[in-house]
């Protein structure tokens, strides 16, 4: 049994560390640790310093990626859904022109048709956000597993791309994505609520702005 000075002597050579490990207890020590060890007298020619939190930076950006990508796509379908839906309200009360010349004619006054046409929009409204709140959970957490299993492989694409740049023993543990989990808040169901009901309001005042301009008479002359 010899001490660590043994080799140094016999060899008249500097001893040598093959590795050492340093646990942080808080996280928020890290850098001060990191910052220490490199302050220590150590020959750096010889050793490398494996930065074990950049495999959760890593990690942390991909996510970050995700929000990035998850926002983009909110923003590309709803402004997508907004359009179809405002088309379809114009289409469908633009085929109820006939019916407004009748009543017109009959000298019931705009508003209350208006009115009429709004409830009846607002029906389909609660029937259509009634339904988005159903399958709202269910087609969130669908779309986060894909998102977070794209983010997944991107990593392991990247890490084989990385792989034999740097020559050392260490190997870093796995970080994998055990559960993703996702969460449809009250404010989420109140700004889908009131997008619907701004769209509804929206495009059927914009179509009967092109109907209610014209007098009963010209409306029913298109008719015949």
């Amino acid at each position: 049994f010899t001490d660590l000075h043994f080799p140094e002597k016999v060899e008249q050579d500097d001893p040598l560390y093959e590795k050492a490990y340093f646990k942080v207890a808080d996280v928020d020590d890290y850098e001060a640790v990191k910052e220490a060890i490199k302050k220590t007298d150590i020959d750096w020619r010889r050793y490398d310093l494996i930065d074990n939190n950049g495999n959760l930076d890593t990690m942390a950006s991909n996510f970050n990626d995700l929000e990035k990508i998850s926002n983009t796509l909110l923003i590309v379908v709803t402004a997508a859904s907004f359009a179809i839906l405002f088309l379809i309200f114009i289409f469908w009360i633009r085929s109820r022109t006939n019916e407004i010349g009748i009543l017109m004619s009959l000298g019931i006054a705009k508003g209350k048709i208006l009115l009429q046409i709004l409830s009846e929009a607002f029906l389909i409204g609660i029937a259509a956000v009634a339904l988005s709140f159903l399958f709202a959970p269910a087609v969130s957490n669908a779309a986060a597993d894909y998102l977070a299993g794209r983010q997944e492989q991107q990593a392991e694409l990247q890490k084989e791309m990385d792989a034999g740049k740097v020559a050392t023993d260490y190997q870093a543990p796995e970080l994998t994505v055990k559960n993703v989990e996702t969460e449809i808040t009250p404010f989420m169901l109140t700004a889908d609520a009131a997008g619907v009901s701004a769209l509804i309001i929206a495009s059927t005042c914009a179509a009967g702005i092109l109907i209610f301009r014209k007098n009963p008479k010209d409306i029913l002359s298109e008719m015949s």
